[in-house]
């Protein structure tokens, strides 16, 4: 039990983290987690649509393409369909660099005015935590960045492009950006 609580403080001390910040990520991170997973399922899914074989209509064999069952009627002989490996021409337009998406978080002083009714800034945090804990792994794929807007300015930029929090310290730093200009400016 000593040994691992020294471990624990010898590894946030690498990290540049206190014990409550810690605690603060461990609880954004607990609260995220089932989504965390479904997310990256999703993504591992999409992965691997991209390498999946499709339908080729306008064959001679193959089963048969109910939308051409008139053509067959007037004489057609192609139509019918199978699955095969996506030509090189359709395999040319892939993707060959990561698609790039911005999230935009709403960071008003009303998310934090009105977040001890709603809970709505710690739900716009926790979405922050699972999109960063979510999309690590993928940027082969997916390049994002994240900007705030506000009452004070429309763009505020939270993570850039190719440069996404890497550490527990990094992706609390940016939670703790956004809940500060939530508290402090004007609308």
């Amino acid at each position: 039990m000593r040994m691992r609580q020294e471990m624990l403080l010898q590894k946030m001390k690498e990290l540049g983290m206190s014990g409550v910040d810690m605690d603060l990520f461990d609880r954004y991170q607990l609260s995220v987690r089932l989504q965390v997973i479904q997310f990256q399922s999703i993504l591992r899914a999409m992965q691997s649509k991209s390498k999946e074989r499709m339908w080729v209509r306008n064959r001679d064999y193959g089963e048969l393409d109910e939308s051409r069952i008139v053509d067959g009627i007037t004489g057609d002989k192609n139509i019918f369909k199978r699955r095969e490996q996506t030509s090189p021409l359709i395999q040319s337009f892939q993707q060959k660099l990561p698609k790039r998406v911005l999230f935009v978080m709403d960071i008003s002083a009303s998310m934090f005015r009105f977040n001890s009714q709603d809970q709505r800034l710690d739900r716009l945090v926790e979405a922050l935590c699972m999109i960063v804990m979510a999309l690590k792994g993928f940027e082969s794929k997916i390049s994002y960045g994240v900007i705030g807007h506000s009452g004070s300015s429309a763009v505020i930029p939270l993570i850039d492009f190719d440069h996404p929090p890497q550490s527990p310290a990094e992706i609390l730093k940016v939670v703790k950006q956004m809940q500060l200009h939530s508290e402090y400016c004007n609308s």
